[in-house]
Order: C-alpha cells, then structure tokens, then sequence
C-alpha cells in the first residue's frame, strides 16, 4: 500500500494513518538509548572518582599510620639492639602491607558490587522502559488496525448502499 507519506506528500514525521512515524519512535528510542548510556558513563566515571577517592584517603591514614609507626620504631632502635630492631622493622612492614593489600582488595570488590548493582538496576529500569515502550506501541497499532478496519467497513457498507439504490432506481 503506497499511501501519501510514501509517495512524499502527507505532514513530514505523521504515518497517513496518523499515528507516530517509525522513524520518529526508532529516532527517539536511540535519543533515550544514548541518554541512558550516557548516564551510565557518567555514573561509572562518579562511582571510579569516589572510589579512588576514598582509596586515596585511606592510602594518606595508613601512609600517616605507617610514618607514625615507623617513627616509633626507629625511637626503640636508638635503645635496642641492632638486630631487635630490625626484626621488629620487618615484622611490622609486613603488618601494614597485608593490610593494605586487603584493604585493597575488599575496596576494589566493595567498588565492584557496587557497580554491578548499579548496571543491574539501570539494566532493569531500560527492560521496564522498553517493555512499557513496546506495549504502548502495541496498543496504539490495535488501535490503528481497529481504526482502518473500521473505515474499510464504513467505506465498503456505503457502497454496497450506493450499489443497491442504483438498482432500485
């Protein structure tokens, strides 16, 4: 069926059947695609600074603790005997870098659930967004069916009047 819109004529963005153009729905279903992935980006990129952030933090304390601890130390050393001391040094270089590692560790998985809850979420907000889309989409072209449907009955009921007053004529 070659109706006005294909052939050119028509309003420009309208189907003939007045409903919303395909193009149009394709067009803004990509508009909302990009929003969506842009936010995502942008909420990737927020979750990443917060985290190197508060890493970063963590990082001073324990470099302040360690400095701090060290100082301590190297206070003992002046009363004790060389290898005292350096068993101590070693011992507690240990400590701090096991734990900073597992600090490490359990920041970067915190991080990692945290955006992997977050992709859920947004993934099931897109789902609903895009079940809710196809519905409404669904319902409009019963709508439009029932329409057309409507007016080829109309359209073949007033002929088949007009044809049969010709021939009471």
């Amino acid at each position: 069926f070659a109706g006005p819109s294909s052939m050119g004529g028509g309003i420009p963005g309208r189907s003939t059947m007045g409903g919303p153009n395909p193009a149009d729905i394709e067009l803004a279903v990509n508009q909302v695609r990009e929003m969506y992935e842009a936010e995502m980006e942008r909420l990737k990129n927020e979750m990443v600074q917060t985290t190197e952030e508060a890493l970063a933090e963590q990082l001073r304390e324990m470099e302040s603790m360690h400095r701090e601890e060290m100082e301590r130390v190297k206070s003992e050393m002046e009363a004790k005997m060389s290898e005292n001391l350096q068993n101590k040094i070693h011992s507690l270089t240990q400590k701090h870098a096991a734990e900073v590692e597992e600090l490490k560790r359990n920041l970067n998985q915190e991080s990692e659930n945290q955006l992997n809850r977050f992709q859920s979420q947004a993934n099931q907000q897109r789902n609903e967004e895009m079940e809710q889309a196809m519905n409404r989409l669904k319902q409009e072209h019963s709508a439009e069916l029932a329409r057309v449907k409507a007016e080829v009955m109309s359209s073949v009921n007033n002929s088949q009047s007009e044809e049969f007053r010709k021939m009471n004529a």
